[in-house]
């Protein structure tokens, strides 16, 4: 077996990567994974689409131009960008400016290593503690395929997985390590000081065996394989149908309708256009009648 690295050091061949990575994705973070002494060059890779569906900006209904948002100072009205500092606001509501020493403690930069450094059971894990971000991780180079290997191939077998911080984006977070299918994946966790009690409330027991057989029933008849594919987003196809309406009124309108004579300081403004058309047309028809 090939001696491993003792520490994290760059990749010294860049066109080595390993042909299993997603390469249809762009990795999020890369660095080293480190289970004792044991190290391996991998990359992290989103696990879903950014997809929020569409977003939605501020048009003028009249000319159909976005909506621009200057940054105003309600004392010296707008500002240029080397005028505006970040900072926070205390308890009092007096600003507190950052200087550069403080945005960086506050925003540190990305590690380049993530260090394993507990080791527990998945169940041990509140799902509530999930964030809802999920990484690939693979390794970096096929150099990298072995200690990858052993460290996903002994999780999967103790059936452990590993706990420790890493920190992407200028933000520290808890992560957890866990193997799927003898591969490695990412998951952020929300720490225990940001998750919020349960609200209190009495639980109904005495007539709980009363409906019981038949909640028992009804899963027990739909326990079987799910079918996930027969889950859609709706929004995708439903912004493609408003696109496709908007598009075919569009049409119509230019085949049904003339376009109005403008002028080129009028094509911004409908109603200074609109009055140009009907004042042109009362003056056509006057010296008609003449």
């Amino acid at each position: 077996m090939k001696r491993l690295r003792k520490k994290c050091a760059p990749i010294e061949n860049a066109s080595d990567f390993s042909e299993s990575s997603p390469a249809a994705s762009r990795a999020a973070w890369t660095g080293c994974l480190r289970i004792g002494a044991i190290i391996a060059h991998v990359r992290a890779y989103p696990s879903v689409k950014d997809d929020d569906g569409p977003e939605l900006h501020q048009f003028h209904r009249g000319c159909g131009k976005r909506i621009q948002c200057p940054r105003m100072c309600p004392k010296h009205g707008t500002l240029a960008s080397e005028d505006i500092v970040k900072g926070i606001e205390s308890a009092n509501g007096k600003p507190i400016l950052m200087d550069e020493d403080s945005l960086r403690r506050l925003r540190p930069p990305k590690d380049e290593e993530l260090v394993l450094e507990r080791f527990v059971a998945e169940a041990d894990i509140d799902p509530v503690m999930y964030s809802g971000r999920h990484l690939y991780i693979a390794p970096a180079s096929k150099v990298a395929s072995a200690p990858f290997g052993l460290m996903a191939g002994t999780l999967s077998r103790l059936g452990k997985l590993g706990v420790g911080q890493l920190t992407v984006n200028g933000r520290k977070s808890l992560v957890a390590v866990m193997t799927r299918a003898q591969r490695l994946t990412l998951h952020f966790l929300h720490y225990p000081g940001q998750i919020r009690s349960v609200p209190a409330f009495d639980v109904v027991t005495e007539d709980a065996s009363f409906g019981a057989p038949l909640v028992e029933q009804f899963v027990n008849e739909r326990n079987s394989h799910v079918d996930w594919s027969g889950y859609q987003d709706p929004v995708p196809g439903i912004v493609d149908e408003l696109i496709n309406t908007h598009s075919s009124t569009r049409r119509g309108r230019r085949k049904s309708t003339p376009r109005a004579t403008a002028t080129k300081s009028d094509k911004c403004n409908p109603t200074k256009a609109t009055t140009s058309s009907l004042t042109g047309r009362k003056s056509s028809v006057r010296r008609n009648s003449r």
